[in-house]
C-alpha cells in the first residue's frame, strides 16, 4: 500500500469521526461551546456533552398514536391522519419557536397560520411512508430557501432529520422523515442514514436525493453567520468573529473536510439517483432550476402555480446585510483550495469548479 493510499485512508477516517463529533457539539459562539438540552450522537452515552440548542433527539417513550390523536387538532393541519405513531409524535413534539427578529415568522406563530400556503388553500401531508427523499446540502447552502420554493410549487410539506424549533415556525413537516414529506431536509455526510426513533443511527434507507452544492467559500460564510450572528437563520458575525480569531482557523479546516466527504459520499459513493442543484444556478435562474428539480420529483406543477411561486421566491429567511469585507486570509484560502481540491475529481463528473470569490 502506497503512503498516498493510507493518507487518504486516514482523511477520510478523519472526516467521519469529525462528522460524529459535529452532531454533538455545536459552535454558537466563537470563543466556547454551549450548554444545551439534548444531543443525538454516538458518543451521548460514553462521555458527558455540551448540547445543541436546535437539535431535539425523538423521546424514547412514545405517547399512543390513540392519546395523541386526542390532544392535537387534527383538523389543524391537511393530512395528520397520514402519519405514524411514530411520526406523530415527532411533529407533536417538536415545538415551534420564533427569534424575535423574524418578522414574517413571528407573524405566522401569532396568527396561527404556520406553513402558510402561498400557492395552495392549505399545504398537506401525503399518504404514503415511501419514497423517502433526501434534500441535502452542506450547511449554509440554501437548503431552507429550497424547502420553501418546493413546498410552495407542490403544496406538501417537507421534512428534516432535526428539529429546529426556528423552522418549524414556518415548516410544521420539521422532523418528520418518512415519505408523508415531499423532501427530507439532511446535512449529514454520510449517504442514505437518518437518524431515527430509539437508535443513534437508523439504517433507514433514503431512495433518491436531491444535492443542494455551492461554493464552499460562500457556504462557509452564511454558516459562520449563523452560528455566530447570534440572529439565527438571518445573524450576520462580526469582523472579530473572522480575522484574527483561532477559532475559525479551525473551523475552516474543520468544515471544509466535510464539504469534500459529503461530495464524496453523496455524489460517488451514494447508490440512490442524485440530482445535482448548484446553489448559484437556482439564485440565477430559480424557475428553471426549480422545475429540474420538480421534473425528478416527478410533480407536473402548472406554469400558473410556477408564476405564483416566483411571485414571492424570496422564502422568509433571507439575510439583509452582508459581510463588507474579506474573511479570508492568504493562509485561509489556501486552507480552503487545498481541501476543495479533495473533491475535484468528483465534480469534473458534474462539470461544476468553484473558485474564491470577490468580496468587498
Amino acid at each position: 500500500m502506497s503512503l498516498r493510499q493510507i493518507l487518504l485512508i486516514l482523511l477520510v477516517a478523519l472526516a467521519v469521526v469529525i462528522n460524529i463529533l459535529d452532531w454533538c457539539f455545536d459552535l454558537t459562539a466563537p470563543t466556547a461551546l454551549q450548554p444545551v438540552s439534548s444531543c443525538d450522537c454516538p458518543c451521548k452515552d460514553s462521555v458527558s456533552l455540551p448540547e445543541r440548542p436546535t437539535m431535539v433527539t425523538t423521546q424514547k417513550v412514545y405517547t399512543p398514536i390513540a392519546e395523541l390523536r386526542k390532544t392535537i387538532d387534527m383538523d389543524a393541519v391537511e393530512g395528520l391522519d397520514y402519519l405514524d405513531e411514530e411520526s406523530l409524535n415527532r411533529y407533536h413534539n417538536c415545538v415551534p419557536r420564533a427569534s424575535h427578529n423574524d418578522q414574517q415568522a413571528l407573524n405566522c406563530l401569532s396568527n396561527n397560520n404556520c406553513g402558510e400556503a402561498r400557492c395552495y388553500k392549505r399545504l398537506r401531508f401525503l399518504n404514503q411512508t415511501e419514497p423517502r427523499t433526501a434534500l441535502v446540502s452542506f450547511p449554509g447552502s440554501g437548503n431552507t430557501w429550497l424547502r420553501y420554493l418546493i413546498e410552495q410549487a407542490t403544496g406538501v410539506f417537507t421534512g428534516s432529520v432535526y428539529c429546529d424549533k426556528d423552522l418549524k415556525v414556518i415548516h410544521p413537516g420539521e422532523h418528520v422523515t418518512t415519505g408523508n414529506v415531499v423532501v427530507i431536509k439532511t446535512h449529514q455526510a454520510e449517504a442514505t442514514l437518518i437518524p431515527i426513533s430509539e437508535k443513534l443511527l437508523g439504517h433507514v434507507h433514503f431512495n433518491q436525493a436531491i444535492f443542494l452544492l455551492r461554493n464552499p467559500y460562500d457556504a462557509l460564510i452564511s454558516e459562520a453567520n449563523r452560528r455566530w450572528g447570534g440572529y439565527g437563520h438571518t445573524g450576520v458575525a462580526s469582523e472579530t468573529d473572522f480575522i484574527g480569531n483561532p477559532n475559525w482557523e479551525w473551523y475552516l479546516q474543520y468544515k471544509s473536510t466535510l464539504w469534500s466527504y459529503q461530495i464524496k459520499t453523496w455524489l460517488d459513493q451514494s447508490k440512490v439517483p442524485v440530482h445535482v442543484v448548484q446553489y448559484e444556478n437556482l439564485v440565477a435562474n430559480t424557475r428553471k432550476e426549480l422545475k429540474k428539480v420538480l421534473k425528478f420529483l416527478n410533480y407536473t406543477i402548472p406554469n400558473k402555480t410556477l408564476d405564483c411561486v416566483m411571485e414571492a421566491s424570496d422564502g422568509y429567511f433571507k439575510r439583509t446585510k452582508h459581510l463588507n469585507f474579506d474573511p479570508y486570509s492568504q493562509e485561509d484560502t489556501a486552507t480552503v483550495s487545498r481541501i476543495m481540491r479533495q473533491a475535484t475529481p468528483v465534480l469534473d463528473k458534474y462539470g461544476i469548479s468553484y473558485t474564491k470569490p470577490t468580496y468587498h
